[in-house]
């Protein structure tokens, strides 16, 4: 097993090393707001964290109560399109960039396989999992789930059970009912379809569209225009046609007479 696990980067590398000595010395804080010790040392949390919204600050936040230091896993694009079957909505450098930001967070690295936990958690030093409460069995209990419900329960039953053998805690930290990225994503197609339908309205209501089961009439050319003069053309006179005549024929010759005598 890489060291440490599969990522070989020296950030990962100095973090570990940096936050041991911290705690050696006494220099790491863990105590929480309310003044009293958190119970774990080193977290591991992942997820996709596609669109960032309120719920995913709050599973970090919730986690950050129980641990000194958490370390955040994003899923990769390519875990995204192997588990959810779709491409991300942002790519993965933004998202990581993203959870990188948050306060509280110590390191966020990527997450390049959803089915192995105890690698990267053991390689890291963690001992502490978290994880959504959306994903406890009793959840679910009077209602039938989904099969991605039910795959994603059954997953994180293997995983609790591989981290009690292996002495390490699970956590399955409240969900926001009230938001969530599938949610976020109806409800722009929601509004996006409401829009187009009021353009289309308006388009209908204000232009002219024709119907090509319309009966059109032939415009009758001689029939009267409201605001033009009912009068027949008169023909041209015959002095004014010589005039022209005799113009035009001089000016060509004119212009003859010059080009020749360049």
């Amino acid at each position: 097993m890489n060291k440490p696990y599969q990522y070989g980067d020296k950030l990962v590398e100095n973090f570990i090393k940096q936050s041991v000595y911290r705690r050696a010395t006494g220099l790491l804080t863990s105590l929480d707001k309310e003044g009293g010790y958190k119970p774990f040392h080193r977290g591991y949390y992942t997820g996709a964290f596609d669109m960032f919204h309120y719920g995913h600050l709050l599973g970090i936040q919730n986690a950050l109560k129980y641990c000194d230091q958490l370390i955040v896993a994003v899923s990769t694009d390519e875990v995204i399109r192997e588990y959810k079957h779709r491409e991300p909505i942002i790519p993965f450098e933004q998202r990581l960039a993203i959870v990188s930001a948050i306060k509280g967070v110590s390191i966020a690295i990527p997450q390049h396989d959803l089915y192995d936990k105890l690698g990267p958690v053991n390689a890291l030093g963690c001992d502490v999992i978290f994880t959504s409460s959306e994903y406890l069995r009793s959840n679910y209990t009077g209602k039938e789930m989904t099969p991605k419900e039910q795959a994603g329960v059954e997953r994180w039953e293997t995983f609790q059970e591989q981290a009690m053998e292996s002495g390490l805690n699970v956590i399955y930290l409240p969900r926001t009912d009230s938001v969530s990225t599938t949610e976020i994503k109806d409800r722009v197609v929601t509004q996006q379809q409401q829009l187009i339908t009021e353009e289309k309205s308006y388009i209908e209501d204000d232009v002219l569209i024709p119907n090509p089961n319309d009966n059109f009439s032939v415009i009758n050319t001689e029939q009267d225009f409201e605001g033009f003069p009912n009068e027949p053309l008169t023909q041209p006179n015959p002095q004014d046609i010589k005039v022209i005549e005799d113009l035009t024929n001089s000016a060509l010759t004119a212009g003859i007479d010059n080009a020749v005598s360049q």
